[in-house]
Formats: C-alpha cells, sequence, structure tokens
C-alpha cells in the first residue's frame, strides 16, 4: 500500500494500526470513517491543482471538484 493511502486511512480511522493491509477495509467498512477517506483523497487531489488565483479554470476545476464530493472548507 502506497504510504501516503495508509497515512490517510490512519487520519480517516485512527482504530486502524496499519499492520494488516487486509484488515484496512474491514475496519472501514461500515462507519464514518469511510467517508472521511474518501473526503481525504479529494482533498489530497484537489491540493496538486496550481494554487495560482489568476488561472480562473484551475479554481473553478477546483470548485466543481469539491462541490462533485460535498467537500467543505
Amino acid at each position: 500500500m502506497n504510504e501516503r493511502i495508509r497515512l490517510l486511512a490512519r487520519q480517516a480511522d485512527p482504530g486502524y494500526t496499519g499492520n494488516n493491509e487486509a484488515g484496512l477495509g474491514a475496519s472501514l467498512v461500515g462507519n464514518d470513517a469511510i467517508e472521511k477517506f474518501a473526503q481525504l483523497i479529494v482533498r489530497e487531489c484537489i491540493d496538486l491543482l496550481p494554487e495560482d488565483s489568476h488561472n480562473k479554470d484551475m479554481v473553478h476545476t477546483s470548485w466543481v471538484i469539491k462541490e462533485y464530493f460535498g467537500i467543505k472548507e
């Protein structure tokens, strides 16, 4: 598992120890942590977009992604 994914999984579900990758799915399914995990991934992707406020396409793209996934600031 990618280290970045592992870190996000720990943020989403503090009860996940990271010792068993198969346990990640079991610990996330059926609780609010899966939604948090998904939001963290989306935020990571948005953070990769250039922050140039003069580039209206990038600002709009960031807004569209946040709206689509229901990400609050």
